[in-house]
């Protein structure tokens, strides 16, 4: 004689799963679309990420010497020209020159373009400013790589989020 198998148990699930009012508001989110950011400054401006790591550094330093550049590039890694291709590729410029003869150390400050890169970081992350879809601009929007492909919807989406933050 045959058993009869025994039923099988549903799962129901829960619709309301997650209630709104128990969210609490964050307080800060500004690093939410930091890779994003950092990838549309590395392909626009051909940086490496710790290059442009050192540049947010540097941003705040203001006016520097060797010593403070090595200082912070001791813990990135090791490469012995980044200070000089960053000089060669104008992102630092000297502010004072080395002057032997009174023995005072030369005296670097960022560019204006580096400043510039550095300003656009922080406005995009505290959602100030959206990028440009426009391909001539924004490699990224001309889709040559997967990876640009996908980046481009997730700049066309935070683009949305912050002209929906602006009108409101």
């Amino acid at each position: 004689m045959h058993k009869k198998r025994p039923m099988l148990r549903k799962r129901v699930k829960q619709k309301d799963k997650y209630h709104v009012g128990y969210e609490r508001e964050r307080k800060y989110n500004f690093l939410k679309y930091w890779r994003i950011v950092r990838y549309y400054v590395k392909r626009k401006y051909d940086l490496k990420e710790s290059d442009l790591e050192m540049l947010l550094f540097l941003y705040d330093e203001g006016r520097f010497d060797s010593t403070a550049f090595k200082e912070y590039a001791n813990i990135m890694e090791w490469d012995r020209d980044r200070f000089w291709k960053l000089r060669e590729a104008e992102y630092i410029v000297i502010w004072r020159k080395k002057n032997e003869v009174s023995n005072r150390k030369a005296i670097y400050e960022l560019s204006a373009k580096s400043k510039r890169i550095v300003n656009h970081v922080y406005k995009r992350l505290l959602m100030e400013e959206t990028f440009s879809e426009n391909p001539r601009i924004n490699p990224i929007m001309k889709g040559e790589t997967y990876t640009d492909r996908i980046y481009r919807m997730a700049i066309k989406k935070m683009n949305t989020k912050v002209r929906e933050k602006k009108s409101t």
